[in-house]
């Protein structure tokens, strides 16, 4: 009966982190970053299987994030398929580099991208132009996908606190 009830206060905080992190992903689109540091430090869970698990808990809310936005047509598909030319190899590159990365190392970078990534996003960035609105090529595309997948599966923390700082600090359309 106790380890019924240990195992289930472990599921409710776990989700609780889930519903936490999700609740931040879907109103500002960044919240991801909470995951891993709530796994690790409230739920005494390994960095590198937060990490994981983080990853894997992205896939449900990045498709029904995509199914959203998509009704709303305001993806553009073209950027996000050349973005993903990068991303998927960079997301194989991050995760195998956890597996060889101390784990003390991958919290601080966990530390450090999270503050890059809420400076910038607290700047602001610029009013949306839509006839002057910057554009890239796809070879820089491709790259800042290839950064974008590495940085996100090597800290868990998701795509979108990598990424939208970076189109905002390009002035891209976010």
């Amino acid at each position: 009966m106790e380890l019924e009830a240990t195992l289930l206060s472990v599921f409710i905080m776990y989700l609780a982190c889930g519903f936490l992190a999700g609740a931040l992903i879907g109103c500002i689109g960044i919240g991801g970053v909470v995951l891993v540091p709530l796994l690790v430090y409230f739920g005494g869970v390994d960095i590198k299987l937060a990490i994981s698990a983080a990853m894997f808990a992205y896939i449900i809310s990045g498709l029904v994030g995509t199914f959203i936005y998509a009704q709303s047509k305001s993806i553009q598909w073209s950027m996000a398929l050349i973005l993903f030319i990068g991303a998927a190899p960079g997301a194989l590159l991050g995760s195998w580099l956890v597996a060889v990365i101390h784990a003390d190392y991958l919290k601080a970078l966990i530390g450090v991208l999270a503050v890059l990534s809420g400076v910038q996003t607290l700047r602001g960035g610029v009013k949306a132009d839509h006839i002057n609105t910057p554009t890239l090529a796809n070879i820089p595309l491709i790259g800042i996908g290839t950064i974008t997948g590495v940085l996100s599966s090597l800290t868990g923390t998701g795509g979108p606190l990598v990424l939208v700082p970076l189109l905002m600090w390009l002035r891209l359309p976010v």
